[in-house]
């Protein structure tokens, strides 16, 4: 192989190194981008049909703040904070540990105990023009979309 020719085919060989790598970095992000780092405010609880989904209205709804490793929960009650785990489509959280209780308005308490005991479970996690939508995965690893919880941005608000 002569010099031209090496040189071409190092060429040839490069532009489609390069390519490969351009088509890498050109897949879709992350589907955990649109939710990691953003404060959510929790707009309704789909624990028990029996009770309202919908935080009280003469209350601030909760907030949750979803990390890599780790989420927070702030609440008119108090703090908690708790593991995360990432997968596909789907994300597992860890039991809330409280980092701060305070005294609160009785419906505040209970729509917040209601939050903080549903934070804890496996959930496939959607983001729509709606917000953020959680249903919880049941044992048979299917969604079951009337268990979670649906929460709002606070950057878009």
């Amino acid at each position: 192989m002569n010099s031209d020719t090496f040189a071409k085919t190092t060429a040839i060989a490069l532009a489609a190194a390069g390519a490969s790598v351009a088509v890498v970095s050109c897949q879709a992000a992350s589907p955990t981008e649109d939710i990691v780092g953003k404060r959510w405010q929790v707009i309704e609880v789909f624990d028990d049909p029996t009770l309202p989904s919908a935080a009280p209205e003469n209350q601030a709804p909760p907030t949750i703040t979803l990390g890599q490793t780790s989420y927070a929960i702030t609440t008119a009650c108090g703090n908690a904070e708790g593991t995360v785990k990432w997968l596909d489509n789907s994300v597992e959280l860890g039991k809330p540990t409280a980092t701060r209780q305070t005294e609160c308005d009785p419906s505040a308490k209970t729509f917040a105990t209601r939050f903080e005991a549903m934070a804890r479970g496996s959930y496939l996690f959607t983001v729509g023009p709606n917000g953020l939508r959680l249903s919880e995965i049941t044992d048979t690893g299917s969604p079951d979309t009337n268990r979670g919880w649906t929460a709002v941005s606070l950057a878009e608000r």
